[in-house]
């Protein structure tokens, strides 16, 4: 910043710099701080395309059965899956409710993440981890949040988790 005084008013003038980040996922924050709401109606919301061999336990539709208890596990791979929203959303951050039977809770170590608006052309927003602090834990729940919102309709989300792989509920927060 840099001041600039008027003489004869005895005004300060002050202009500020504002630095922007070019990244796209926060880090070092807090569910609390991700802005918007998580979407409350997810009756709508499809599985257009998953990984149906790698299923040890569960359904991919799991995921928006409002049962935090329901999960999808797969054998040793990600938990990957496509997901048609039914509608645009200002997309602000998401979350995951990890597997929690038998008391384990289970956050994935990183979540790769791709939006489309048309189901045709795919753009990759990129590959939140914990490692990077761009993946907020508070097990069972593991939360990404980003910098201002993305337009999206449709998501494709490969989350992977370090062993016993498995997704209770999932959902954006939009504004």
């Amino acid at each position: 910043s840099s001041a600039a005084s008027d003489v004869y008013k005895r005004q300060v003038y002050v202009t500020v710099d504002v630095e922007t980040s070019s990244e796209l996922f926060r880090t070092n924050f807090s569910a609390s701080s991700i802005e918007g709401t998580p979407v409350a109606d997810r009756s709508g919301w499809k599985i257009i395309a998953c990984d149906t061999e790698g299923i040890h336990t569960g359904t991919y539709d799991l995921l928006f059965d409002g049962d935090e208890a329901s999960y999808i596990r797969t054998w040793g791979g990600p938990v990957s899956f496509t997901v048609d929203m039914g509608r645009d959303y200002d997309m602000t951050g998401m979350y995951f409710v990890s597997r929690s039977d038998y008391g384990a809770k289970y956050a994935p170590n990183e979540v790769m993440i791709e939006c489309s608006l048309d189901g045709v052309d795919y753009q990759m927003l990129g590959t939140p981890s914990q490692s990077a602090s761009s993946i907020s834990v508070s097990l069972p729940d593991a939360y990404i949040a980003l910098y201002g919102s993305q337009k999206v309709r449709y998501l494709r989300i490969n989350a992977s988790y370090g062993s016993n792989m498995g997704t209770g509920e999932f959902n954006i927060y939009a504004k």
